[in-house]
């Protein structure tokens, strides 16, 4: 189920005219770190921030995704460290690991903004967690979810 929901997001990434605009946010869970990776389009994410592509440095994604997004595991809020930044054709990967050790997790509160002012903007968040895997379409309308895991 996971790979067929990717394999659609990814083709709908693929899309010239922006029909069905999402940002992918895949959280999982390496031994004791958690990480994130996430997939965004350079056309809307520079029209959110009324820059140009070329201004798209490192330090404004971070900042972009500490304003946008706040994620709670067990009722603590844990920062992003970004450690790498790739232009893959019309979109952006940002991979980035949480700040803090985190183990033996119940609970997830993701808070996410980005792209919003997209109009039929989804962020679309994958939860790969203890062998866990759940999806979630967040948007205008759904800006916090909380996963149980």
């Amino acid at each position: 189920m996971k790979i067929l929901l990717t394999l659609f997001c990814f083709g709908l990434l693929s899309i010239n005219d922006h029909d069905v605009p999402l940002a992918i946010f895949n959280i999982y869970q390496r031994s004791h770190n958690v990480s994130l990776e996430v997939t965004i389009d350079t056309e809307d994410l520079t029209e959110d921030l009324s820059i140009s592509a070329n201004d798209l440095s490192k330090e404004v994604l971070v900042n972009y995704l500490t304003d946008n997004t706040s994620f709670s595991f067990d009722n603590v809020i844990v920062g992003l460290e970004v450690n790498s930044v790739e232009h893959i054709g019309d979109h952006i990967k940002i991979n980035c690991d949480f700040t803090k050790e985190i183990k033996d997790i119940s609970h997830i509160k993701i808070i996410n903004t980005c792209l919003l002012n997209v109009p039929n903007q989804s962020n679309i968040i994958q939860v790969n967690i203890n062998s866990n895997t759940k999806d979630y379409r967040m948007h205008k309308k759904r800006k916090t979810i909380t996963v149980e895991i």
